[in-house]
Parts: C-alpha cells; sequence; structure tokens
C-alpha cells in the first residue's frame, strides 16, 4: 500500500500523491456518483432485455450487486442507507429465479462438454429441453406480471432518487476504512466454516463476502485513480487507513477473483443436481450418470478452494 508520499506496487499505482486538490466531502460525493451509475447500468440492462433477456438480467443483477457494495461503504449508523441497500436487495431479488433457471440451462451445458459425459450428451437432451421450457416459463411470467421489468424498473428509479437524497456528506475516509475492514471480518468468520464444509450455502456465503469485498477494492482503486479524487487529501487519508494485508496487490486481488468464481461454478452445479434428482425426463441410467459427473466436478472444485 502507498503510504506518506509516494506511490506503492499495487492496484493503487496510478494514484499520484500530489496532494494539490482538496475539496470537502468529495469522497462521500464520488461514492454516490458511483453508486448512481451502477443503478443506471442495471437500468439500461433491464431496458435493453427483449434482445437477449438472460443475459441482461445477469448484467443487471451484477450492477446491483455493485451499487450494494459501494453502498455498504457509506454510513452504516445511518437507517436512510441500510433502506437504499434494503430496496436494492429487493430489486436483485426479484430477478434471481430467473437467472437461476439460465444459470441451470448454462450448467448443463458445460457439463455435457465434459468427456465424461461426451457418450451421454443426446440421451441427456430431453432433461435440457425441460430446463428451456423452465427457464421459458418462468420469463414468460415475469413478463405478464410486469411487462419489460416494469416493477423492478419503479424500484429502481425510486432507488436512484433516494440515493440522490443520502447525506454522502458525512462518508469520511475514516468510515469508509470501517466498512472495508468489516468485508474483511466478515469473510474471516465464514471462510474456515466454509472451507471445512461441504454445505452449499455455507460455501456461497463465503463467495458472497469475497465479492463484495473485491468489488469494493476495485470500485475504490478506480475512484481514488480518477478525478476529482486523484491527488485529494481525502483519498491520501483513505489509502492510510486502509488495510495493509494486500489490499493494493493485484496477486491477492487475482486470488480473490478466482475463489469467488470456483465458489459461484460450485454454486451453479448445487443449483443443477437439484433439477437432476428430481427430473423425470431421463432415464435412471443417464440421470445416475449425470449426477456422479456432477460430484465428481464438486470434488474437483472444492479442491480448487482447500476443501
Amino acid at each position: 500500500m502507498a503510504r506518506a508520499g509516494r506511490p506503492g506496487n499495487g492496484i493503487l499505482d496510478a494514484f499520484e500523491w500530489r496532494g494539490t486538490l482538496v475539496v470537502a466531502d468529495m469522497l462521500g460525493l464520488v461514492l454516490r456518483d458511483a453508486s448512481l451509475c451502477e443503478i443506471a447500468a442495471a437500468e439500461a440492462a433491464l431496458t435493453a432485455s427483449n434482445r437477449n433477456p438472460h443475459r441482461c438480467v445477469h448484467r443487471a443483477r451484477r450492477a446491483l450487486r455493485r451499487a450494494r457494495a459501494l453502498i455498504a461503504l457509506g454510513n452504516r449508523g445511518d437507517p436512510a442507507f441500510a433502506a437504499v441497500d434494503a430496496g436494492l436487495r429487493r430489486s436483485t431479488r426479484a430477478l434471481s429465479r430467473l437467472r437461476d433457471a439460465a444459470v441451470v440451462v448454462e450448467t448443463l451445458d458445460r457439463l455435457l462438454k465434459r468427456k465424461a459425459m461426451l457418450a451421454d450428451s443426446r440421451a441427456a437432451m430431453p432433461l435440457r429441453e425441460d430446463l428451456v421450457r423452465q427457464r421459458g416459463a418462468i420469463l414468460s411470467r415475469q413478463r405478464r406480471r410486469t411487462p419489460g421489468f416494469a416493477s423492478v424498473l419503479a424500484q429502481l428509479r425510486a432507488a436512484r432518487e433516494a440515493v440522490q437524497s443520502l447525506d454522502w456528506t458525512q462518508v469520511k475516509p475514516r468510515s469508509v476504512a470501517r466498512a472495508v475492514k468489516r468485508s474483511l471480518r466478515r469473510i474471516g468468520k465464514i471462510e474456515g466454516k466454509a472451507r471445512r464444509s461441504r454445505a452449499g450455502y455455507l460455501r456461497h456465503r463465503w463467495r458472497r463476502r469475497l465479492r463484495r469485498y473485491n468489488d469494493q477494492r476495485t470500485l475504490l482503486a478506480n475512484r481514488l485513480a480518477s478525478a476529482p479524487l486523484h491527488g485529494s487529501a481525502e483519498a491520501v487519508e483513505l489509502v492510510r487507513r486502509l488495510p495493509d494485508d494486500g489490499f493494493d496487490s493485484a496477486p491477492h486481488g487475482k486470488r480473490l477473483a478466482m475463489v469467488s468464481h470456483v465458489l459461484g461454478l460450485e454454486h451453479d452445479m448445487h443449483l443443477l443436481r437439484r433439477f437432476v434428482r428430481r427430473t423425470d425426463a431421463i432415464g435412471s441410467g443417464v440421470r445416475d450418470r449425470l449426477l456422479e459427473a456432477i460430484e465428481h466436478r464438486l470434488r474437483k472444485l472444492r479442491a480448487r478452494t482447500g476443501k
């Protein structure tokens, strides 16, 4: 981490310690604008969802996740920040079932391309067709209830207005650094249990916490290296307060991203296993071989995260 006068050699290398821009309360306003950009990205993705709804839903949920990571850097003691986060969480969950239905199809496609399943790929096609039908039915129900994701878009417009009305001037380097350290502590609380467990919910919780911390460190690095925070006294103070242990290390960031990605693949496999176990679209022999391939894949993925 760069300290007291000159840059280090990590993700904040682009940040030059000039100390020439001193703007009071700029940090909070920068985080506010970044949050609004992510909410706008989610709105844009859903507005364009007629072209490729499943990909657009994925992009929208990813943008909302980043917006929530930024909101979490605000004042935790202010219930208005918590209310905005709760609204964004509801919007994300409104899209979860549709995203899960798409993930199951994508995960089955990846599994059937593996060498062990090539001989059964044709026999597994009825299962794929059934999953595609279910995915289409969920999308149709969503569109009937709220054409064009109108209800979610209305929630996002309300969230945008709420973000603008928050008191971002109270967001200081100390509170932002405290929020980042809290994200790290939350990872520490779950990591040991998750590494020793095969429980999907624990490992998925570990993934969510890793992802939030990595989102926060990446978003902060991007903002610190850009105007108007670049070179400001607030930015210097924030970097001084941020965690020392690998926060701005590129290898550290890559490791976090890798573990999060692998845990995501695990979660996808757990979703697929749930569908395969209860399907009657394929014969018992094909189903058993699919389940065996899923378990084999889960063991490989767990090994990549140390379990």
